[in-house]
C-alpha cells in the first residue's frame, strides 16, 4: 500500500489505523510517500515507522500532482503488487 501524503496530519492516523484493522495487514507493506508537506504530517509520517505502523516513509524532492507522485514511489517498494491511497481513504470502515 502506497499512502500519498501532503499536508495530511488530520487524516493520516486515520487512514493508517483503518488499514491495521483488515486481516491481511501483516502482510502489507505500507509506504507513507510525502509529498513535501508543511502541516508537519511528515513528522508524523516517521513517527508511525518508528512505532510500527507504517513500513517505510520517505519525502519526495518536490510538489507533485498525483500523477507524476506515483511514479516517484516503485522504487523503494518490494512487493509484487502496488495499490496506492490519497491520505484521507479509509480502507473497509464506514465513517460516522
Amino acid at each position: 500500500m502506497v499512502i500519498l501524503n501532503y499536508n495530511g496530519a488530520k487524516w493520516l492516523e486515520r487512514c493508517l489505523a483503518s488499514l491495521q484493522e483488515q486481516t491481511i495487514f501483516n502482510r502489507i507493506e505500507v509506504i507513507v510517500a510525502d509529498n513535501l508537506s508543511t502541516d508537519g504530517s511528515d513528522r508524523l509520517a516517521e513517527k508511525l515507522v518508528r512505532d510500527g505502523r507504517t513500513d517505510v516513509s520517505f519525502r519526495m524532492a518536490r510538489t507533485s500532482v498525483f500523477a507524476k507522485a506515483i511514479t516517484a514511489v516503485p522504487k523503494p517498494a518490494i512487493g509484487e503488487y502496488l495499490f496506492f491511497l490519497n491520505n484521507d481513504t479509509c480502507v473497509g470502515t464506514r465513517l460516522p
